[in-house]
């Protein structure tokens, strides 16, 4: 029987979570209008959710849970062979509106995200639409 468990992500789970969600999506008309060409261009589209993820990660009152299967059941050879524990099988955005101090009552970490989201900020002003992780 699969155990799927669930936790907050971390930012190592960003390429996971961006490949998920690319391949998700991909045939979701809304995305039509924001990503016309993203069959020609996937890993633009697939930056599109490493950028989301990373934003998420850094932005007070919004947190990712992922979904993981055990390795035990792990049914991918190469998940094995390339020493995978666990393997991301889903991924859910969580967003709270309020005050800072809402926020923060409500997402514990919201001050070393605020500065994580600062940072990265400055990252993409120096980089100037380069991507980062």
């Amino acid at each position: 029987m699969a155990t799927i468990s669930l936790r907050l992500a971390e930012t190592f789970d960003i390429p996971a979570i961006a490949q998920i969600g690319s391949q998700a999506f991909l045939e979701e008309p809304i995305y039509d209008h924001f990503f016309p060409l993203r069959s020609v261009y996937p890993q633009d589209y697939y930056q599109y959710f490493v950028d989301d993820a990373r934003k998420v990660l850094c932005s007070p009152g919004q947190i990712i849970v992922v979904a993981e299967l055990d390795e035990n059941t792990c049914t991918v050879q190469s998940d094995v062979s390339l020493g995978a524990k666990q393997k991301i099988v889903g991924y859910a955005t969580f967003i709270r509106t309020g005050t800072k101090a809402e926020l923060a009552s409500w997402n514990p970490d919201s001050t070393l995200k605020s500065m994580r989201y600062q940072i990265s900020k400055e990252k993409a002003r120096v980089l100037r639409g380069r991507s980062f992780i």
